[in-house]
């Protein structure tokens, strides 16, 4: 069934993160802790500070490195010379110097790798493009035609410059390339189970900096092919971070208060913005709202400005800077909406089909008139004609 207000689209964002975030920490522990032999009970100290894959791998490495010194020389980067490894190890001259445990934890790697490539990463990427292509249909579920006439014409009065302007075109520029990160994670998703069946394999330079450092830091760097999986759980999590990031915002304007411009001073820009720049903006939205519920409307303008400069934003940032000023009260209320378990949409609504195409109409005619009021904007037009 599909949402039919913005407040469903918001809500089915959520419960789809929610529930896929659940999933990549069910299967990541699956394939770190699946087996009895590969179990290990951390002390409150090593799970405060070293993640469970840290943990986990580092045990793997003494191993793994006996047994491609002994079998194999070159690194291990596909499936297929991961079979190959282990059949030398089990049929191999060199197979009494090998500790069982060795070839036991290879099999299972690979087994683990292959099957979750095959049942697991799917689900995923079915799970998260579902939400992609509502955030595509839905453009105007994160901007009100109302907003684009009030800033048109805030505009025209004040005869600010277009690079000052949060319009619609910079807006979903922002939203497009969120849009274009969670298409890039994706990619990697889905082609990842047919690059371990090529020969060239999964090179280690070919993975996220993240699982790079991980396979340095637990000295296991001619083993690629088993951060194949690491490499889809950061994926699949960059992903849901990019669909999130437009989820928290409206919580944090309506709650921050006259606390927006510090919060605006913590919170990260890349490409980086100078000191001069920052305040410049501060003065140009303060000057902007001067009645109405002003620090709602302040603080909105200054997240709108922060996801358009920020190319890299992530929920993350928003819930660090909330810290950095001590609004705990404002992440308490982020955390507790994304971790919530969240219904989708009510199964028992009456709502009949009449209403319901009555709503995708007014939708799609929302979205032709935030066209052609971009049009207007982009030819210089100086009245804006009421849509009916």
């Amino acid at each position: 069934m599909q949402p039919t207000s913005y407040k469903q689209i918001y809500k089915y964002i959520e419960q789809v993160c929610n529930e896929c975030s659940i999933f990549i920490d069910t299967i990541e522990i699956d394939y770190y802790q699946g087996s009895s032999s590969t179990m290990i009970v951390t002390s409150p100290d090593q799970r405060t500070h070293r993640p469970l894959s840290v943990i986990i791998i580092q045990t793997w490495s003494q191993q793994l490195k006996q047994l491609q010194k002994v079998c194999y020389s070159k690194d291990i980067q596909n499936s297929t010379t991961a079979r190959e490894l282990i059949k030398e190890a089990t049929l191999g001259s060199s197979v009494r110097f090998i500790n069982n445990e060795s070839i036991i934890l290879m099999q299972r790697i690979d087994s683990k790798i292959r099957e979750q490539l095959q049942f697991k990463i799917p689900i995923l990427v079915e799970q998260i493009s579902n939400c992609l292509k509502i955030m595509k249909q839905y453009c105007l579920s994160f901007y009100t035609i109302e907003n684009v006439r009030r800033i048109i014409q805030k505009k025209q009065e004040e005869k600010l410059h277009d690079e000052d302007l949060e319009t619609p075109y910079t807006y979903e520029k922002s939203r497009w390339l969120h849009i274009f990160q969670i298409n890039q994670s994706l990619k990697i998703l889905r082609e990842m189970s047919q690059r371990i069946q090529h020969t060239e394999g999964v090179k280690l330079a070919s993975l996220s900096k993240e699982c790079q450092d991980l396979a340095y830091r637990c000295n296991c760097t001619t083993f690629p092919y088993i951060f194949v999986l690491s490499e889809c759980y950061y994926q699949a999590r960059q992903a849901l971070n990019s669909l999130r990031t437009w989820l928290p915002c409206s919580t944090i304007s309506k709650l921050i208060g006259h606390d927006w411009n510090r919060f605006y001073w913590q919170l990260p820009f890349y490409p980086r913005r100078g000191q001069e720049e920052l305040f410049e903006d501060l003065k140009r939205i303060d000057r902007k709202y001067q009645r109405g519920n002003i620090f709602q409307d302040q603080a909105m303008e200054a997240l709108n400005k922060w996801r358009r400069f920020h190319t890299r934003a992530r929920v993350d940032d928003l819930i660090h800077g909330l810290r950095q000023i001590h609004r705990v009260d404002i992440v308490q209320s982020i955390e507790q909406s994304i971790s919530k378990p969240k219904c989708l949409l009510d199964d028992d609504d009456d709502d009949d089909d009449d209403e319901i195409d009555l709503q995708k109409k007014e939708i799609e005619d929302l979205n032709q008139k935030l066209i052609r009021l971009f049009e207007k904007l982009r030819n210089n037009t100086t009245t804006i004609t009421e849509e009916s």
